[in-house]
């Protein structure tokens, strides 16, 4: 072969070697994460909390020689709870069919009974982490009640019931009747220390303070949240909002797909993603463990006050509130609320302030007892007796009109009615029956 037949050779080689490197850098495709079409955001360094940390007994009621003895204390509730965390449970059973529609509120209500009750529905597959159960496959149970009574047989095996109060659900467990007389000598024994309350109401069974309650009017400092952390919370990129400000609302943030909005006449941060208006409805239980972990995920345990305070699975929504001295604030800027969507959340509200540290000059109010305020509320014309479903002590927060960096906090009678806690009004002649 002579020289310019071997140069031939080489440069066919050497275009054909150019056109296949061309080829590959042109149809090459690296293996990119594929980009989630969830909505899926940014976690941020914050405290987090589990189910025990937020899922707490509202009072314990005991049912004592004829009378009725209750707390709310947060003392004795986080003593009680401490006491059952060391009960072992097993043997569930659905004994519903058991209990006759006509005596179910005997049978919770029963003389010698104590009631552990919570705020509402609590799912026991979530809750058994601060029980000890012993039993691997535990019926879909939801509750918001425990009832058991004082161990006085010599049995071994006491019950322990978990109530549905509104579906008239009750689910039995055994436990070592050494636990329930342990209890009985700690606790029960011990009811008339505790404030004695009046039994009224037939379709809805009402508890109400027989003497005057004594709670303290407080001012607390304010620090408010930080908004750039809750942007980079809740957007999937962060560098991508944008921000508008409003004289009128407040500031807005959007990434063209979802919307924040830190409203200063309310005082709350609202978050709405609108691809995640539909619904997928899961199951209490789900509900709920998201909506904690949704909450750990995104910059909203500031404050450590908040409880677990309700559930409605047909909405798929969550609520905590904020809770002072063992007392809730029932106003709006008292709650955290989730409701959520197809697969991510579709709305999140969160007060855009937290509290700080109380003012010295806390007031002593000594509030009218439950019973006049029943009695009160029964002669009101505007007022559906049948409808009210519980009455409680609580909180109002309002602003301070002299200071933005404080808030003040009004003990104040509420009556639930629905999903709905309303301010007793003041008395007012014009409102009386006749």
């Amino acid at each position: 072969m002579n020289i310019e037949g071997a140069k031939s050779i080489i440069l066919t080689l050497l275009i054909m070697i150019s056109a296949f490197l061309t080829w590959n850098i042109w149809t090459y495709q690296p293996k990119y994460d594929p980009i989630s079409q969830s909505g899926d955001t940014y976690s941020v360094d914050i405290d987090k909390k589990g189910i025990d940390d937020v899922v707490k007994p509202n009072s314990v009621l005991f049912h004592k020689n004829g009378k009725h003895y209750q707390t709310f204390e947060e003392a004795d509730i986080y003593n009680i709870q401490k006491e059952l965390s060391g009960w072992t449970l097993y043997n569930f059973r659905d004994i519903s069919s058991t209990v006759n529609s006509l005596k179910f509120k005997d049978f919770v209500h029963g003389n010698g009974n104590t009631e552990i009750i919570f705020r509402d529905i609590v799912p026991l597959d979530l809750f058994k982490k601060t029980l000890d159960i012993d039993e691997e496959n535990l019926p879909s149970i939801s509750f918001d009640r425990i009832v058991f009574r004082p161990a006085d047989s010599p049995r071994r095996e006491a019950n322990v019931y978990f109530v549905s109060y509104e579906k008239q659900r009750v689910f039995e467990a055994k436990v070592n009747s050494s636990y329930i007389k342990k209890f009985n000598q700690a606790f029960y024994q011990k009811a008339a220390e505790y404030p004695e309350y009046q039994e009224h109401g037939k379709r809805n069974v009402l508890y109400v303070s027989k003497d005057p309650s004594k709670m303290n009017q407080y001012k607390y400092s304010i620090t408010r949240i930080n908004t750039e952390k809750f942007k980079d919370a809740l957007f999937s990129d962060p560098k991508y909002v944008v921000r508008h400000e409003s004289v009128i609302q407040g500031d807005e943030y959007s990434d063209g797909l979802r919307l924040m909005l830190v409203n200063k006449e309310s005082s709350m941060i609202s978050f709405v993603n609108p691809a995640q208006k539909s619904k997928v409805f899961g199951t209490s239980s789900d509900l709920l463990k998201k909506s904690i972990d949704f909450i750990n995920n995104h910059a909203g345990w500031e404050d450590n006050r908040y409880l677990f305070d309700g559930l409605n699975e047909e909405e798929q929504s969550v609520r905590f509130r904020l809770f002072v001295k063992g007392y809730p604030v029932f106003n709006d800027i008292g709650s955290i609320n989730e409701i959520w969507g197809n697969a991510d959340i579709y709305r999140y509200e969160h007060p855009s302030f937290f509290l700080e540290v109380p003012l010295p000059e806390d007031l002593s109010i000594t509030l009218q007892s439950g019973e006049e305020v029943y009695q009160r509320l029964r002669n009101m014309r505007n007022i559906d007796m049948d409808a009210v479903q519980d009455l409680a002590c609580g909180y109002m927060m309002m602003k301070d009109p002299t200071d933005s960096k404080l808030v003040s906090l009004e003990p104040k009678w509420y009556y639930r009615s629905g999903d709905d806690w309303i301010m007793v009004p003041d008395e007012d002649p014009g409102t009386r029956r006749r």
